[in-house]
């Protein structure tokens, strides 16, 4: 079997923050500064944010499925990031919802999954006594499964799980929960950061996301650079409309917001101090106005925001609420009657994408609202919450009270993140 290296950064978003925009991307010359180097090092976008074999399915017949599962919005990534980024109609502007859908959410949503920083993360989820003997007994039943199937005379002793278990469950896990943060994306309030050309260029870390926000944007649950002069902020939102029909055509609102120099100087020392290990930039004097910040005791992210607003049951009820939305902007345009069926159509989706729904013991929930209007040209989608009824009369349908998540409007993203602090590990996702 050959090597590969799998990056968990795309080399094209990486090179987005070069200063040497010619050639092919991975070539570019970027500088990264690791927790206790002394000067920036000089490299090409192509060796960094990489790790051989690092979507591995060790035990699978597909054993590099996952990491082609990012190929669809990887190759499309500097297309679509340019066109978003050049746009420019403050407050708000339109975007082709499909590439929206496909590109730009799936890269969102992939920026809490594909990091280093989801490993340990999950590594807590399943490290407690009681979540590790759950996944021993999850193995046991594996191999009592076998037990009947092969007619053994004897039933096999209880056994911990190899390396390449365990491997295998954390990308598995780590597939299902991109899936199941893609709905909370979506319904996310989008607003791109705009700095001025003369204000200090973003950086980047090795987590490729910052918790938090500016608190222009309400329950700023992430901050993503997207270059040099651009950032994206996604504020959580209970009900959104997520597409509308124009000349025939599918689109979406992004809001823009002009910040201040000194809110990128903020954004880049923030950065710093919650890089795993590593700042990327595309010149060195720029890593070196974070140098002290990066040396600072890290500041690590517990667990993710969205696990923090949605419970465990909620994230598993959405996870197939993508689909369906990609289903109906696949096969029907603004004003068809049959939008409101909202009906998930497998042989639309693997235009797109060949993913499997990866879980067990999916929770008994009904599904997280998608709804339109009378004229069918506009589609909402609505977070678990209490049932509400919009300002055109389209009510929504919400899982079960007990699934009612723990964070209430009110609440400030710095109040939400001390919550998460004061949580335990919410419980593991178990993949057969």
């Amino acid at each position: 079997m050959s090597d590969r290296g799998n990056h968990w950064l795309p080399s094209a978003y990486l090179a987005r923050f070069s200063t040497d925009q010619h050639g092919r991307s991975r070539g570019r010359t970027l500088y990264t500064l690791d927790r206790g180097q002394d000067e920036p090092r000089r490299t090409a976008a192509g060796r960094v944010a990489v790790e051989t074999n690092r979507y591995i399915l060790d035990l699978q017949p597909d054993r590099w499925q996952i990491d082609r599962d990012w190929d669809y919005y990887e190759t499309r990534l500097s297309q679509a990031l340019d066109t978003l980024t050049e746009l420019r109609c403050a407050p708000t502007s339109s975007f082709d919802a499909m590439t929206w859908l496909t590109v730009l959410v799936p890269f969102a949503a992939a920026a809490f999954v594909r990091s280093p920083d989801f490993d340990r993360r999950y590594s807590r989820r399943i490290g407690s006594p009681s979540a590790a003997g759950e996944y021993r007994l999850a193995l046991y039943e594996n191999q009592l499964d076998d037990w009947f199937t092969n007619d053994e005379p004897t039933p096999p002793p209880l056994a911990s799980p190899t390396r390449d278990e365990l491997n295998d469950n954390l990308n598995t896990s780590r597939l299902a929960e991109w899936q199941r943060l893609l709905v909370p994306v979506l319904t996310a309030n989008w607003t791109i950061l705009h700095s001025a050309p003369s204000a200090e260029p973003y950086i980047l870390s090795d987590m490729g996301y910052l918790t938090g926000g500016p608190k222009a944007i309400p329950l700023c649950m992430a901050t993503i650079p997207l270059g040099p002069h651009h950032a994206l902020g996604l504020g959580f939102r209970w009900t959104k409309e997520v597409c509308y029909g124009s000349a025939g055509r599918w689109k979406t609102r992004i809001n823009h917001l002009d910040v201040p120099n000194d809110f990128v100087a903020m954004i880049n020392r923030e950065v710093a101090r919650t890089a795993e290990s590593t700042v990327i930039a595309g010149a060195p004097d720029i890593l070196a106005a974070v140098k002290s910040a990066l040396a600072e005791q890290p500041n690590l992210t517990e667990d993710s925001l969205w696990l923090t607003a949605l419970t465990r049951d909620a994230l598993c009820a959405m996870e197939r609420e993508w689909q369906r939305l990609l289903s109906v902007l696949v096969k029907y345009r603004p004003g068809d009657p049959n939008i409101a069926q909202f009906s998930q159509d497998l042989s639309a989706i693997r235009r797109y994408f060949s993913w499997a729904v990866l879980t067990y013991n999916r929770a008994a929930v009904p599904h997280v609202a998608l709804s339109s209007n009378d004229r069918h040209t506009r589609i909402y989608s609505s977070m678990p919450s209490e049932i509400i009824e919009d300002d055109l009369g389209i009510r929504a349908h919400f899982p079960q009270e007990s699934d009612v998540p723990i964070v209430p409007e009110s609440m400030t993203t710095e109040e939400m993140m001390q919550k998460r602090r004061e949580m335990p590990g919410p419980p593991r996702w178990r993949i057969r």
